[in-house]
Parts: structure tokens; C-alpha cells; sequence
């Protein structure tokens, strides 16, 4: 699973002439209903809330306060919340296994179920050490603003890869570029959120060293320490 000499070698074979990249029928049937039933989520998700897109855009981009956005009444509800994590779980998990996973059989779940599914385990393992963190400390309402708009942050990550998807899907050239878009992707909402927890935290009175601490032992290094583990070849390769 040479994931960055992957990407490399194609690279270097598509720099030449262009090729259509063959598709196997059951694989491209297998993400072609995971697209399909996204589009159906966020559909659904927009019949209940027709604001929604914008919503999600000034929870995500405009650094309003949790107490703001509630006395303007641009709180995302629960069941909209659901539909769309649901799409990005899927989403993701679809964008990962197309770009880099396409030619592993799906006999060899078990060996992809946590690949695919990485996003959406470090989203709950988020969410999850936040909440921890905030009933120690005392600060269950800091954690909860927190959250919010975590989860806000990943439901915008999950429509927009779901737009890039949606384009790099029927342009077989794209595949290359795409897997680097949806890294660059996922990298920039994380370093977002990270500026986002800084500055809810800042508003909260809370020392600019201890949220530097929070993120970097509990967010950040965890996320390091698991890449290195499960892409170590990768690594040492990108590395040189």
C-alpha cells in the first residue's frame, strides 16, 4: 500500500500523453451509488433547512461567536447535522478508496476499513477527547462551542469534496490531481479549525499555551504518530 509512490508513478505516467484510466464495472458501480446516495443526503438536508448551505459557510468561515450565531438563528439542527454526517462519512470513505485504493479487491475489507475510514474516525475521536477535555477542566461549554463548529467544519469538508468527487469522477485524467486536491482539501479545513479552536479559546479567556498544548498533545501529535505508523513506507519514500 505505497501510497505516495502510487500517486508518484502516476504522475510520472500521466505526464506524457493522456490515457483513460480503465474502470473496473463493479467498482465504478459500487462508488457510483455511494455518489448517488450523497447527493440524496444533501438533498434531503436541504429540504429540511433551505438555508442550509449558508448556514454551514458562516459557521465555518465567519469567526462568530456559538452565542451569536444562536441569537441570529443560524444554528444547523439535529437532523440536518445527522443527514450530512452520514454524507461526509461517506463521501470520504468513497474519495479514498476511488483515488487510492481502486485496484484492491473489495474481498480485503478488513484491510481498507480503517484507511477509508479515517476521516470520520479522527472527526468522533475529536469530538470525543474534546468533551473528555472540557469535563476535567471544567470548560463543558467551551468544548461544546468547540464542537460545534468542528462538526460544522467537517459537514462543509464533506460538500465540497463531494463537488470535487463529482467533477474528478467522469474525467479520468483528473485522478492524479484529485488525490493531491482532496489532501490539500482535508489539510486546509483541519489547519481551519485548528485557528477556529484557537480563537474560541482565546474569547474564553483561556491562556493562548494551554490551547497550543491541547492541540499539539492531544489533535496533532496522535494524528502524526498514527500516519507515521500506517504509512511508514510512504513516508520514508516521500522523504527520500
Amino acid at each position: 500500500m505505497n501510497l505516495f509512490v502510487r500517486i508518484l508513478q502516476q504522475a510520472e505516467a500521466s505526464s506524457g500523453e493522456m490515457e483513460l484510466i480503465p474502470r473496473v464495472s463493479e467498482h465504478s458501480t459500487l462508488v457510483l451509488i455511494i455518489l448517488i446516495s450523497c447527493i440524496l443526503f444533501v438533498s434531503m438536508a436541504r429540504l429540511r433547512q433551505r438555508e442550509i448551505f449558508g448556514l454551514i459557510g458562516q459557521n465555518t468561515f465567519l469567526f462568530h461567536s456559538l452565542e451569536d450565531q444562536q441569537k441570529e438563528g443560524a444554528i444547523v439542527s439535529t437532523g440536518t447535522t445527522i443527514l450530512l454526517s452520514l454524507q461526509f462519512a461517506m463521501i470520504t470513505s468513497g474519495a479514498i478508496y476511488w483515488y487510492f485504493f481502486i485496484r484492491t479487491p473489495l474481498t480485503q475489507w478488513n484491510q481498507l476499513i480503517i484507511p477509508l475510514f479515517a476521516p470520520t474516525i479522527y472527526l468522533i475521536y475529536q469530538l470525543t477527547i474534546c468533551r473528555i477535555a472540557g469535563s476535567l477542566t471544567g470548560q463543558k461549554e467551551l468544548a461544546s462551542e468547540i464542537n460545534y463548529f468542528t462538526l460544522n467544519n467537517s459537514l462543509a469538508l464533506g460538500i465540497i469534496i463531494l463537488l470535487e468527487f463529482f467533477f474528478s469522477y467522469f474525467q479520468a485524467d483528473w485522478v492524479v490531481k484529485s488525490q493531491w486536491v482532496l489532501i490539500i482539501t482535508y489539510a486546509f479545513f483541519f489547519v481551519l479549525r485548528v485557528f477556529r479552536g484557537f480563537f474560541i479559546g482565546l474569547n474564553n479567556s483561556v491562556p493562548w499555551y494551554y490551547i497550543i498544548l491541547y492541540f499539539w498533545s492531544l489533535e496533532i501529535l496522535p494524528l502524526l504518530i498514527v500516519a507515521r505508523l500506517l504509512f511508514r513506507a510512504e513516508i520514508q519514500t516521500w522523504l527520500g
